[in-house]
């Protein structure tokens, strides 16, 4: 079920595609969310166009289009900020399903750090090449970045394991 009013808040599972007429990405992402949407009787996908909704875009601190964001109840499981693959599109109505928090992660994951790693790399070769201490700056900023983004994310620490670590 596809739905275009301000997003409901309740029990149900639903998908929150905060999505924009101009946005390419956007226009591309719709058919693929609502072919899903039809797959998944149990999760209703709300279409939010961020130019008619600046309270429920602020309200969930959304900064680009196209915004895709499982919700349970009245928990956020799972965020996706641009365009996905119909896999991506499918875990994430999983997830607003089952209530599992987050999704796994893809292909796109590696493909950021590629480009990120690329984009260092032209960075430090211009900064060798021009003799521009800037551009190496940059380039290593850039390379600090990718190395943070891919290391691996670490649970929360529970009150039990923070007192046992608190302990001298």
């Amino acid at each position: 079920m596809t739905d275009e009013r301000p997003a409901p808040r309740g029990d149900d599972p639903r998908v929150l595609a905060f999505v924009a007429p101009w946005c390419g990405p956007c226009r591309r992402l719709e058919p693929t969310l609502a072919e899903v949407a039809a797959e998944h009787d149990g999760v209703r996908l709300v279409l939010l166009r961020v130019d008619e909704h600046p309270d429920e875009v602020a309200r969930l601190g959304v900064r680009a289009t196209p915004t895709t964001v499982a919700v349970h109840g009245d928990d956020e499981v799972a965020r996706v900020v641009g365009a996905m693959s119909r896999a991506e599109v499918e875990r994430l109505f999983e997830a607003a399903a089952t209530r599992v928090r987050g999704i796994a992660p893809t292909a796109t994951g590696r493909t950021d750090l590629v480009l990120r790693l690329g984009v260092a790399a032209v960075l430090a070769v211009a900064g060798i090449a021009l003799d521009q201490s800037v551009l190496l700056g940059a380039a290593a900023l850039v390379g600090l970045v990718t190395a943070v983004v891919a290391l691996p994310r670490r649970r929360p620490a529970t009150p039990a394991r923070a007192m046992r670590s608190s302990r001298p």
